[in-house]
């Protein structure tokens, strides 16, 4: 802006006071030429260099350097700086601190901990503790009691409680108990030797 100022204000003074001058200056130059010189020099630059500047460089930069900057750095500030952080630092925030955290720390932890903690500790603790109890100590006894609730129940518990607990519970404890008993009894056989 201040190139376009000196811009017009050297071409004006410089097409009237040369050209005027030249023209004047041949035909007149003592009258013309000291006079009009005066006048076109002295009014002009006062009309272009005065007036046109209050004008340009007053009135022109109050409406670009102040209304403008008034716009730009007062509104646009108030739409991008208030509006634009209010959506972005207030709205986005509550969708991601307050939203996702629902989502996540309230939904996600329901869900990890309370259905699987439901899952492994209700669940699976009945399936260990009830039904796996439930095939060793009631089915079990149903077959050695009963003998047939189930396929497996016969054919493995009848191989193992019954084959097995007649070789442990009767060889061995035939075995031990005898020994025992003999001892006891040589032990008794002995106190009866003692005391005879």
């Amino acid at each position: 802006m201040v190139l376009l100022r000196t811009a017009e204000h050297v071409e004006a003074p410089n097409e009237e006071s040369v050209e005027a001058p030249n023209e004047d200056s041949v035909e007149a130059p003592d009258d013309e030429s000291v006079e009009a010189p005066n006048e076109e020099y002295v009014e002009a630059p006062n009309d272009e260099s005065v007036e046109a500047p209050n004008e340009e460089s007053v009135e022109a930069p109050n409406e670009e350097s102040v209304e403008a900057p008034n716009d730009e750095s007062v509104e646009a500030p108030n739409d991008e700086s208030v509006e634009a952080p209010n959506e972005e630092s207030v709205e986005a925030p509550n969708e991601d601190s307050v939203e996702a955290p629902d989502d996540e720390s309230v939904e996600a932890p329901n869900e990890e901990y309370v259905e699987a903690p439901n899952d492994e500790s209700v669940e699976a603790p009945n399936e260990e503790s009830v039904e796996a109890p439930n095939e060793e100590s009631v089915e079990a006894p149903n077959d050695e009691s009963v003998e047939a609730p189930n396929d497996e129940s016969v054919e493995a518990p009848n191989e193992e409680s019954v084959e097995a607990p007649n070789e442990e519970s009767v060889e061995a404890p035939n075995e031990e108990s005898l020994e025992a008993i003999n001892g006891r009894r040589v032990f008794r056989s002995d106190k009866l030797k003692k005391s005879l």
